[in-house]
This record gives C-alpha cells, structure tokens and sequence, in this order.
C-alpha cells in the first residue's frame, strides 16, 4: 500500500475546500490559488493551478455531470465566485455579486448549470452558469458556515449557520425556508443529503417500518440530511418533518503514548460524508485526524 499526502495548508478548516471531479481529479485549497492533483495508485502529482483570487479560497467545487466534469467552481473571502476550465487551467468567468467575504460554495448535483453561495452576512446566491445569470436571497439573518445542495431536487438547499442553526430553502420560491432544524448549539461545519430519497432506510424496528407501510402518510417523502458540529456531535435529521431522528457524539479517543494536556483544548472539524449507495452508513471526520464510521 503507498501512501499519499498534500502539504499542510490554511485552508483546512472549510466545509468544502476540495472536490474530485468524476474523472477522479483532485482540486484542493491552498492560499488563495487551487492545486490540481492526479490521484491513482501510481501516482500522486500536481498537474496545475488555479490562480486568480485576490484573497483566501474558501470553497472549491466541481461539476458532476459529465459533460461538464472539467469545469469547477471557486468561492474567496475576496467576495468572488470564479468558473473555471480545469483542462485548460483558465477562468471562464468571475463573479462579484456577493458584498461580503464568501464562506460556502457548492455545484448542484442535479442540475448541471446551478451554482448556489453563501456569505458571512447570511446572503445566499444562485448562479445559473449557462446564461451568466444570478438570483440573491436572504433567508436568516445570521452568518453561513456551510451549505449543500440536494442530489434529488435542484430546488433543495441546506444551510448551516455559525449559531447552530440548520435551514431547508426552496430557491424556486425565492430562497423560502422550508423547515429550521434545531438542535445543535454551536458552529455547522458540514451537511450531507442522503444518496436515497425516502425516509425509511435507517428504520431499526419492523414495526416502526410498518407502521407507514414504508412510506410516508400525508406528507411529503422527504429524504435525510445530516449535520457535523463544532458541538461534537453528528445529526440525522428528518427533511420531511423538520426533526432530529437520531444524534451520534464523537467516541473519545486517546491518543497513543502520550497523555492528553486537559489544559489544551483541541480544535474539532467535523465534516460529515453520505457514501453513495451506502443509505445507512456515515462517515464523519473526529479527534486527531482520524476518521468516525
């Protein structure tokens, strides 16, 4: 087994500041400029950059469609969103239409031309990249850590707030909330959809499961998101009910040949990942690096 590694940068602590394109290319964070990496298990080695913000790179995104897999998306705390051609390293377009520091970017999975940002004063932001067209939105008050777009739906948008607060916007209404999710008390770090649409996959007790006869009664079919948080803890939450169904705290884990200094207090990122056809299986970052199934 080879092992590989990128260099330390200051860009880690981001909800989404690398992405892989679907032909398995690697686009990474670094300063202010995007490192393009070729990963296999021959190989490991930087292929180019992206160069042309001003300020910190807070967000990287590819598209998912495979006509468009080559070109990816960029967010800075410079306040510009950047279309990019990851074949030819150049940007395709620049985008100033936020007023602030851009915290969060994310290319929809099901739709190839949307594009939706979010800013540090809560102002989120739909870019259309095959007419160059935007549409701003201010669904709360309060400053955007993450957000995440359904698989399932391109009108489905999840926000996570510095305060712990989660919100479901329909872009198609104008940014309105459809359902807050309550729950956490401290900083969003992360939010995945499920891979399946429905609400039946984590159902643990056949009775429960036959209860709806696996589907819901009177309300929409929904699907599962979940949340990582500066509070240690990982979310499941129901889209469908706008509830908490189960909450996973991170395992304490001490590290090996050492004590731990009680007086250091370690900083948590909790980045959470819903494995595509796995619907009851998540994987979440946790202390000193390692990795939470």
């Amino acid at each position: 087994m080879r092992n590989r590694s990128l260099p330390a940068s200051p860009n880690w602590y981001s909800a989404r500041c690398s992405d892989v394109s679907s032909s398995g290319l690697l686009g990474a964070g670094a300063k202010n400029v995007i490192y393009l990496i070729e990963v296999s298990a021959a190989s490991c080695r930087v292929t180019g950059e992206l160069v042309g913000h001003r300020e910190l790179v807070s967000g990287f995104s590819f598209c998912q469609h495979p006509e468009q897999s080559h070109i990816c998306v960029s967010s800075s705390t410079d306040g510009s969103i950047r279309f990019w051609d990851s074949n030819k390293k150049t940007s395709i377009r620049d985008n100033a239409v936020h007023q602030n520091p851009v915290s969060a970017v994310h290319w929809s999975p099901a739709d190839k031309n949307l594009v939706v940002s979010g800013d540090e004063k809560g102002v989120v932001v739909c870019h259309w990249f095959h007419t160059g067209d935007t549409a701003s939105f201010f669904p709360e008050p309060r400053t955007i850590f993450c957000l995440t777009c359904s698989p399932h739906s391109w009108k489905s948008v999840g926000v996570g707030y510095k305060d712990g607060m989660i919100v479901l916007i329909d872009i198609s209404r104008k940014g309105e909330v459809t359902q807050r999710l309550r729950g956490h008390d401290n900083e969003i770090h992360s939010l995945a959809w499920s891979p399946v649409i429905g609400e039946d996959a984590l159902y643990t007790r056949a009775e429960e499961h036959e209860a709806t006869n696996g589907v819901s009664t009177g309300e929409e079919l929904g699907c599962y998101l979940a949340s990582g948080s500066k509070d240690q803890t990982v979310r499941i939450w129901s889209t469908a009910k706008g509830k908490g169904v189960m909450t996973l705290k991170l395992p304490f884990l001490k590290r090996r040949g050492s004590g731990v200094d009680p007086g250091v207090k370690e900083r948590i990122w909790l980045n959470v990942h819903w494995p595509k056809g796995r619907a009851t299986q998540l994987i979440s970052s946790c202390f000193r690096f390692r990795v939470f199934f």
